[in-house]
């Protein structure tokens, strides 16, 4: 029988390890561990947090995606393999930071999920509202669409 507390301490040694060097590094993200489960919050807004499952995966990390935001660890993970790991997300985060997926801290204010969602209605709205327009211009006969796409040439 395996000894899973093994696995669940070298986890959770990990996660503090690797939260260190997070902070040092100035990145926005924060991990956690449920015993062998490595998790991701992000301690500010941003739209993009989905661009980090493929920097991660760009820094070498191949391990199992649980979803978004979760990482298996492997139960024969070795300490070299763990820190190896750690610089990857270190390294996969600060890049996040330098190629500015992530907003300066001055610049996020406490409403920013509020306002992301807000904006991404907005957009969503607007490509709707014009996807709609061409549908309707279909609909209109063609000596109609022709005098239209006239007036829109001058």
């Amino acid at each position: 029988m395996r000894d899973y507390s093994a696995v669940h301490a070298s986890s959770h040694e990990w996660t503090l390890s690797t939260n260190v060097k997070l902070r040092a590094a100035g990145t926005p993200l924060m991990i956690y561990c449920e015993a062998s489960v490595w998790g991701m919050r992000f301690t500010r807004a941003s739209r993009y947090h989905w661009v980090l499952q493929y920097l991660l995966r760009d820094e070498g990390i191949q391990l199992l995606w649980l979803g978004p935001r979760r990482i298996g660890q492997p139960m024969a993970a070795t300490p070299k393999m763990l820190a190896e790991t750690s610089c990857a997300v270190v390294r996969a985060a600060r890049r996040m930071c330098d190629e500015g997926w992530w907003a300066p801290e001055g610049q996020v204010g406490l409403d920013s999920d509020a306002r992301i969602r807000a904006r991404l209605a907005t957009e969503v709205g607007r490509a709707t509202a014009a996807g709609l327009l061409m549908a309707m211009r279909q609909l209109l006969p063609p000596s109609v669409q022709r005098r239209l796409a006239k007036s829109q040439c001058k």
